[in-house]
């Protein structure tokens, strides 16, 4: 059974002592030049992990209402802990190319239990579109490659822990407002035990100011065109820098 605590105190990331500049954006196609400046404009503090309180929906068969907490370093993995329908009490997570996810009724009865490579791939997905939460990970200095077809659309490449890349597709406002991000995940959306790449959707429906970023803090998530989370962030704390500065 993994340390789920001392995996969260490895993956809460302190931050750069740095912050974004006029030239992390320098060169960029104007749409992802316009969403990063409007999501993580200079002067932002350069985080790498964070720290979020969520609620929502979820639908596992049917529609059950959770309460969350995660611990999110989008390009090493995540810790996703929950409370659905009152009664069932679990976590997802990923880390170190492994992921996996426990479910139990009352915190006792054991109800899901998944891991393997699979399992773990997909979790590598999920923490790529996560992204949209810690924005300052995709700036180039990270890695990322953005390329352009037209003024509302910006493609991000990108890895999360150094598997394979991810090609999200995101549809920016005319003020930089993320509006959606698409991409091809790793998963089992039907649950019918067959594993393959599938069209996996985040949509945004507000927009939150958080320690100087600009993200989505309600929307939508859902393979292809059918939704199975919606959320609500009812608090996201960037990992602060070790030494405080920025």
């Amino acid at each position: 059974m993994i340390d789920l605590p001392a995996l969260e105190a490895r993956l809460a990331v302190p931050a750069l002592a740095d912050v974004v500049s006029e030239d992390d954006l320098a060169g960029l196609p104007e749409p992802a030049a316009r969403y990063l400046r409007h999501a993580a404009p200079p002067g932002t503090p350069i985080a790498r992990a964070a720290r979020i309180e969520m609620a929502g929906r979820i639908r596992i068969g049917r529609w059950l209402r959770f309460r969350a907490r995660e611990v999110l370093a989008p390009l090493e993995g995540f810790v996703w802990s929950a409370r659905v329908g009152g009664v069932i009490v679990g976590s997802d997570h990923y880390a170190d190319g492994e992921g996996a996810l426990d479910w139990r009724l009352l915190g006792r009865v054991p109800l899901v239990h998944a891991e393997g490579a699979d399992v773990s791939r997909s979790a590598a997905g999920r923490a790529a579109g996560e992204a949209a939460w810690l924005p300052t990970v995709l700036l180039p200095r990270f890695g990322a490659e953005w390329r352009a077809d037209d003024d509302r659309h910006a493609t991000v490449t990108f890895a999360v822990d150094g598997q394979e890349p991810v090609d999200a597709d995101l549809v920016v406002g005319a003020d930089g407002e993320l509006l959606a991000m698409t991409y091809r995940r790793w998963g089992d959306p039907d649950g019918a035990g067959t594993f393959g790449w599938h069209d996996f959707r985040m949509t945004a429906e507000a927009e939150g100011d958080v320690a100087g970023m600009r993200v989505p803090v309600a929307g939508r998530v859902g393979w292809g065109d059918t939704d199975f989370f919606h959320y609500e962030i009812t608090s996201l704390a960037p990992v602060p820098s070790a030494c405080g500065a920025g």
